[in-house]
């Protein structure tokens, strides 16, 4: 009952195999009854194992415990040879690492299911890195561990030049108008009330001056550390002006989750294509949004430390955010926050990125009138063959719609408050006849079904909040 059966191993699956001791192993390839096996306790690996010898692993600490052994990688450096390491390299770090001796690493970064550590050494009474040992033996290459003239190698591991505190503290987010570093408020909750309120009443929940405190009687939530309320903004004065019903307008598709959920933008008007000439396309006429967007960059320019953020956004306020895909201030919607880190829903580009703390400012009333300019739309007349949308069929919608030219959507319906439902095409030329219809490929792929809409009956929602 305890030896697996051939049908349960699969890739990622747990089990214990008997290799002159028991181990706790993670399968990570099948092959015609054989497997190869990685400890999660050493991470060493068995290669070509027989199924018949996987065994159950026995209830209690055995199976709650985790697995002690942890993927690392060394991080800030790369092969000589983009592609693989070489056998000297694993040869120097061996050496580097070989015997009983502990070792201090130093945690970085993370990347996929990896952790990225400096391991420290001492060599001859001199402190290094086995990071940097690899630069110099020729093994590796990196902008951090490289060779530094004038730099004694016992003060230098690699890290201590490329380290600025005071720059590090000046581009902090806490470097602003409305933070105090030496207050113990900040320095224990990371914020401070800013209403002067009664000390004996946060502390007793009474005062006994009563009714004649100058200070404000108020108690934070549950869990808040704050009763303060700050101002945000949610939406913009002005809505989007949408296309009317049955008009061609030429369109760019920016985001897509779906073929029935994806945001397109109306990079010349909802002009329709007939109106369209091939100058209007080569020529870059201003707009007020385009003006807006060359006023936001002058504005957010500078380290205006007014427009800091003293706290975390939250969730659907805006704010302005520098896009690391484009290196330019957007106007976004925040849509999660943890330490440091902002998630973000570009609201004039359709996409969704995760940004520094350190990059996001508060949204001036100024920027705020002009409408969004990504709109939710949806395909019409299709829907999926089954459940939902397979990954071919989404990746092959984005492919074409992203690569496309000249990409044009016929509005069938548009109603407030839903997205927006179109007929999408390729042209290869701006006045040719649609050349691929996005419904009919789908179709032909086996991917989707045409449904026809009966007159009367609404449209079905795709829109997700959030």
């Amino acid at each position: 009952e305890q030896v697996a059966r051939e049908v349960e191993v699969a890739v990622g699956s747990i089990w214990a195999v008997h290799q002159k001791a028991w181990y706790r192993v993670e399968v990570i390839s099948v092959s015609y009854g054989n497997v190869s096996l990685r400890s999660i306790d050493y991470g060493h690996v068995l290669l070509d194992v027989d199924v018949s010898q996987l065994n159950h692993l026995p209830p209690g600490l055995a199976t709650k415990l985790p697995g002690l052994a942890v993927r690392c990688h060394l991080a800030m450096v790369k092969p000589v040879q983009e592609e693989t390491w070489g056998k000297l390299a694993i040869q120097v770090l061996t050496g580097c690492l070989e015997g009983k001796e502990l070792h201090t690493a130093m945690f970085v970064e993370r990347k996929d299911r990896s952790v990225g550590v400096v391991v420290m050494m001492e060599q001859q009474g001199k402190f290094s890195t086995a990071n940097k040992r690899l630069v110099e033996v020729g093994c590796a290459v990196s902008s951090v561990f490289g060779d530094h003239t004038g730099v004694d190698d016992l003060e230098d591991s690699g890290l201590v030049n490329d380290w600025d505190p005071m720059a590090d503290d000046f581009n902090s987010n806490t470097n602003n108008y409305m933070t105090n570093d030496d207050d113990l408020g900040i320095a224990t909750d990371g914020y401070k009330s800013k209403d002067k309120v009664c000390a004996f009443y946060l502390n007793r929940g009474r005062c006994y001056k009563g009714a004649y405190c100058e200070d404000k009687h108020s108690m934070p939530r549950e869990g808040a550390v704050t009763a303060d309320q700050e101002e945000v903004i949610i939406a913009t004065v002005d809505l989007l002006e949408m296309p009317v019903v049955s008009t061609t307008v030429l369109v760019k598709v920016t985001w897509v989750m779906s073929p029935s959920a994806f945001y397109i933008t109306f990079p010349h008007g909802i002009r329709d294509i007939s109106s369209l000439q091939q100058l209007d396309i080569n020529k870059r006429h201003p707009t007020m949004f385009s003006n807006m967007m060359d006023s936001m960059q002058m504005f957010y320019q500078g380290n205006c430390r007014k427009l800091f953020m003293d706290s975390l956004p939250a969730p659907g306020s805006l704010l302005v955010t520098r896009s690391e895909r484009d290196k330019l201030w957007h106007r976004a919607m925040a849509r999660d926050s943890s330490e440091g880190e902002v998630e973000v829903f570009f609201v004039d580009l359709g996409q969704v990125e995760v940004v520094t703390l350190s990059n996001t400012r508060k949204l001036e009333s100024c920027f705020s009138v002009l409408p969004f300019q990504a709109s939710l739309a949806c395909l019409a007349r299709v829907e999926p063959v089954g459940q939902g949308w397979c990954k071919e069929a989404t990746s092959l919608f984005k492919k074409l719609t992203t690569s496309s030219q000249y990409l044009t959507a016929k509005v069938m319906t548009s109603s407030p408050n839903q997205p927006l439902v179109v007929e999408l095409s390729t042209r290869l030329q701006l006045q040719d006849k649609p050349h691929l219809n996005m419904s009919m490929v789908l179709k032909e792929k086996g991917w989707a079904k045409i449904v026809e809409v009966k007159e009367g009956n609404r449209a079905f929602s795709v829109h997700i909040p959030g």
